[in-house]
């Protein structure tokens, strides 16, 4: 996440890979740590598409800035799978939805 203010610019890590296979994100908060490197916020818990939707299109904003939440990192426990959802891909989901 790269965000520019006026006062000043954020860099935070939010994965590690080794070759072509991202490590568990364990291994990446841990990897963060050692090196210094802020780590963006992240939680643990049990998503539905709806409720990432009112997530994305009630106004959130990042847990510690006050800046329009983009998105969500979404991954997989294990680490095999990563998606992304963005603000901008919620008019498409929704029109394809068949709830």
């Amino acid at each position: 996440i790269y965000i520019c203010g006026a006062d000043w610019y954020d860099i935070r890590v939010f994965d590690f890979a080794k070759g072509q296979q991202f490590l568990p994100f364990e291994e990446a908060i841990s990897l963060a740590e050692g090196y210094g490197l802020p780590l963006v916020h992240y939680e643990e818990c049990n998503l539905s598409l709806p409720s990432v939707i009112h997530q994305l299109t009630t106004g959130r904003d990042y847990d510690d800035i006050s800046a329009p939440l983009e998105g969500f990192v979404v991954r997989d426990p294990d680490g095999d799978r990563i998606a992304k959802i963005r603000c901008e891909d919620v008019p498409k989901i929704s029109a394809t939805r068949s709830d």
